[in-house]
């Protein structure tokens, strides 16, 4: 998780108390070194990294999918790029987001989160899903600025899903002619 460090107060203990099992990081600046991020992290269930020590995670090369609830929307223009270049060099699959596209009380440079999504991942639903959702219902409100999009690198998208399923198929009649 990668959060203001003064989150990891209300997270980390919710965390352990619903996965008392699971082994925790909770960072530490004196052992996060590139030698731990590569090699100890990985065997960690649950790692609470500082916003500001992102960058020192640029080795981690697993990360599957960056999830943001309700943040970008409080950032800064500036922080929210920051947050998705990252994603984009950094994590293999992409975004969920589920965030206020123009959130009211916002008064720095923020302007749409899904415009600055669009310059590094390719959105699903397509934003003019939303743009119908508001002409339907006549005004635009607060609410009507509410978007979740799963955000998908390019390259992805240039997997020929036929051939996978496929591929798929016959490993299946593969592994059952075994099983039998």
């Amino acid at each position: 998780m990668i959060d203001f460090p003064e989150m990891f107060i209300f997270s980390a203990p919710f965390i352990k108390l619903h996965n008392p099992e699971a082994k925790i990081y909770l960072y530490d600046k004196e052992n996060f070194t590139p030698e731990f991020v590569t090699q100890q992290l990985p065997e960690y269930d649950f790692a609470f990294i500082p916003n500001y020590a992102m960058s020192e995670l640029l080795g981690l090369s697993d990360m599957l999918f960056m999830i943001n609830i309700l943040s970008f929307q409080e950032m800064t223009g500036a922080q929210v790029d920051n947050y998705l270049q990252f994603a984009y060099y950094n994590v293999k699959y992409g975004v969920y987001s589920d965030n206020y596209d123009c959130y009211l009380i916002n008064n720095s440079d923020l302007g749409s989160v899904t415009t600055r999504m669009e310059k590094h991942f390719k959105l699903f639903p397509a934003p003019e899903k939303y743009a119908d959702l508001v002409t339907k219902r006549g005004k635009i409100t607060n609410f009507s600025q509410f978007r979740r999009f799963i955000a998908l690198k390019e390259e992805l998208l240039l997997i020929n899903f036929e051939e996978f399923s496929e591929e798929s198929r016959r490993l299946e009649e593969g592994l059952k002619a075994v099983i039998k």
